[in-house]
């Protein structure tokens, strides 16, 4: 999943545009968080309803990888290139070679 991420960041060259990649991913992760929870209690609640479960249930986990395994990819993704760049427009002639 980082290659995937990295693949597609890479020809960005602002870190503003990182940034905003790591805001957008916390506040996923957030919000991943609590419908994943949401969609847990809701299908306890309406354990009757076999099909109204077996809906919340694959609402539940789905939220649940995209916490787990998409988000904290991105977020790192987000911090590292923000660290980066910003690193490179600090010193700008400075290389890795």
């Amino acid at each position: 999943l980082f290659g995937i991420a990295i693949a597609v960041v890479h020809p960005w060259k602002d870190p503003d545009k990182f940034l905003r990649l790591f805001l957008w991913s916390v506040v996923g992760l957030v919000l991943s968080v609590l419908l994943h929870n949401m969609f847990y209690a809701f299908a306890a609640y309406f354990a009757g309803y076999k099909w109204v479960v077996a809906i919340l249930n694959v609402l539940s986990v789905l939220f649940f990888l995209l916490g787990i395994f998409v988000l904290p990819v991105t977020i790192l993704t987000g911090i590292g290139g923000v660290i980066y760049l910003g690193f490179q427009k600090k010193y700008p002639g400075k290389t890795n070679t």
